[in-house]
């Protein structure tokens, strides 16, 4: 009971701590720069926007992912492992398969505010923008800076893909850790841990760029964006067809 009502203290601490409202700070003015983009290509092509398209771009955009989002989640799983593990508390929970999930719990108390105040900024990035509960013009176009074409062809409504994107996130936050949790049970060994971290950031941060969208599930960043795994199953579902005619 008093280790838990420490650990509560030590995540309300953290939780008021200046790095929050600096990368809370961070989102909003990466935000304010999509809005001026959204914004500006909506009036170049004479075409309606609203309110999805600057959420969905803001929790989509890859620059953001993978140079902000994918460095600080490697952190906060890194240190979730090293700075938990415990052999006192190994032998109280009796299992390396229990210690890893109690350290997927904490590896979440230090992520939970990045991921609520992408989403809060995201969703307040939206004032000004026209109130609509269906895509936008904007959002169906082929245009250079819009991300969401393919989400309109997937998704029947924004709020949908919304909801997919927070599942999404939830799921390979989740997933990534336990990776970590049980490498570095497996193995004790930090230089390995922070090899496959640098191969994640390196893979995420070439892969999206130079990998065609048939092969996107080799990038990281396909993983953390909606957005993106669309579009690779959309191009893997036009091979697909394209290849059944040919043979």
């Amino acid at each position: 009971m008093k280790q838990g009502n420490l650990r509560m203290k030590e995540f309300l601490e953290d939780l008021i701590s200046i790095k929050w409202l600096v990368i809370g700070v961070i989102f909003y003015f990466y935000g304010f720069m999509l809005k001026k983009e959204i914004v500006n290509a909506a009036h170049e092509i004479g075409i309606s926007f609203n309110i999805w398209d600057i959420i969905l771009r803001l929790l989509n955009d890859m620059y953001l992912i993978v140079y902000f989002i994918i460095p600080v989640v490697l952190f906060f799983s890194i240190k979730s492992a090293l700075v938990d593990f415990d052999y006192q508390i190994l032998i109280r929970l009796g299992s390396f398969k229990r210690w890893v999930y109690h350290s997927l719990g904490h590896f979440w108390m230090r992520s939970a505010p990045l991921m609520f105040l992408w989403v809060l900024v995201s969703l307040f990035t939206m004032i000004g923008f026209p109130y609509s509960w269906d895509w936008s013009q904007l959002s169906g176009t082929d245009h250079i800076f819009n991300t969401l074409n393919d989400l309109v062809r997937f998704f029947a409504t924004p709020i949908s893909a919304f909801a997919g994107q927070l599942l999404l996130l939830m799921l390979t936050l989740s997933l990534l850790h336990l990776v970590f949790a049980t490498v570095y049970v497996l193995t004790k060994n930090k230089l390995f841990m922070l090899l496959i971290s640098m191969i994640i950031f390196l893979g995420g941060s070439i892969g999206f760029k130079i990998l065609p969208k048939e092969m996107a599930f080799l990038s990281p960043t396909t993983y953390f964006s909606i957005a993106m795994g669309v579009t690779f199953l959309t191009s893997l579902s036009m091979v697909s067809y394209r290849l059944f005619f040919i043979y």
